[in-house]
């Protein structure tokens, strides 16, 4: 071998030998910024796993709390968490605070919620502050089958007709009457099926101190017809006000969320078609000075509240909840409990009167 073909072979190892050493030294960097990645993200999905679960446990039990710090596994990491009251500013709030380890990655959260709160009034599915009378085989049931209602009467309570019942329970201020057979809660081993109780305060409004925050304004008697859009979001509604009666029926279809206000009294016949695009709460709110009539064998959607007399005949039904400063009517139809739309009652009632409705996400943290 001559010396130049030498010098050319030691040369070309020499530099295979550096871009292999190169191309080593880079896979294992880039291995283990990928191993640091995978980590961190895993990391942070368990991180963001636990504080689900515990706003779902807040949310199904107001009460919860872990004011000691317990430990979860989960994708093979851990997670220390625990969930305090705490005061920010001059606001109650609620913490969660996570801490996870994943093979020595390491990631705290903190996620702080306010308690949104509505007039207890809007918690049970139906409720009057006078007589409550139920015949004709109406029914009040909730929307997931394992779960119960709560009906009540400041006054009277009376449930007449084989087919009538009431899935939940029911409370009275005075007297009841009815087969306690037609009361069916869940599970069917409660003991309290109706029980006499104080008044439940029934809320109170006054339609004219909510012009200046209307989207829309009708100084005398309002009947829509064709599609009425309102609000795209449950936080952005339309707020309408009516100075007269609102009349519902005819082919009218609502879409949207929206609020009516309204001064007089509100009737719905059949042949409104109310879109309710969310199915855990209400679309609609109806509230109103005077009485509500729903007739025609109408189903309607939406959360109710009459500081006169509401009346639901002619086999019509409700998805949504009613409340009544006055009686309560309703013979047929099949009701079925909505859950108010804390959103749609915070315009008018405030959202840091009444219970907890439901804890809304104030900030977070990482």
């Amino acid at each position: 071998m001559g010396y130049t073909t030498m010098i050319y072979v030691l040369g070309t190892m020499t530099l295979f030998l550096t871009l292999s050493g190169n191309v080593n030294s880079f896979l294992l960097s880039q291995s283990s910024n990928a191993y640091v990645y995978y980590a961190d993200m895993t990391t942070r999905n368990i991180g963001g796993s636990v504080v689900e679960m515990l706003t779902s446990k807040l949310s199904d039990d107001k009460t919860f709390r872990a004011t000691s710090a317990l430990t979860t596994t989960l994708f093979g990491g851990t997670a220390n968490y625990r969930v305090i009251d705490t005061v920010i500013a001059m606001d109650t709030l609620i913490k969660i605070s996570v801490d996870v380890n994943y093979y020595g990655q390491k990631r705290s959260m903190m996620s702080f919620y306010k308690p949104w709160r509505v007039p207890v009034a809007f918690t049970f599915a139906a409720l009057s502050g006078g007589n409550f009378s139920m015949s004709g085989g109406v029914v009040l049931k909730p929307q997931v089958a394992t779960t119960s209602i709560n009906v009540g009467s400041n006054n009277a309570f009376s449930m007449s007709g084989g087919n009538t019942k009431v899935y939940g329970s029911v409370i009275y201020g005075s007297s009841y009457s009815g087969n306690p057979a037609n009361i069916v809660p869940y599970p069917t081993t409660a003991s309290s099926l109706t029980q006499l109780t104080s008044p439940v305060p029934i809320p109170t409004f006054s339609p004219a101190t909510y012009l200046p925050i209307a989207t829309k304004v009708y100084s005398g008697n309002y009947s829509p017809s064709g599609t009425v859009m309102l609000g795209a979001s449950k936080t952005n509604p339309a707020i309408i006000y009516v100075g007269g009666d609102l009349t519902l029926g005819g082919g009218v279809t609502l879409n949207g969320y929206g609020i009516f206000i309204v001064n007089g009294n509100i009737s719905m016949t059949g042949g409104t078609t109310f879109i309710n695009t969310d199915p855990n709460v209400s679309n609609f709110a109806f509230y109103s000075v005077g009485d509500i009539k729903v007739s025609g064998g109408s189903t309607v959607y939406g959360q109710m509240l009459s500081l006169g007399n509401v009346t639901f005949s002619g086999n019509s039904s409700l998805g949504g909840t009613v409340a009544a400063a006055g009686t309560i009517s309703m013979s047929g139809g099949t009701n079925i409990d909505i859950p108010v739309a804390a959103e749609l009652v915070a315009p008018i009632w405030g959202k840091d009167q009444g219970v907890i409705d439901r804890f809304v996400l104030n900030t977070y943290y990482e």
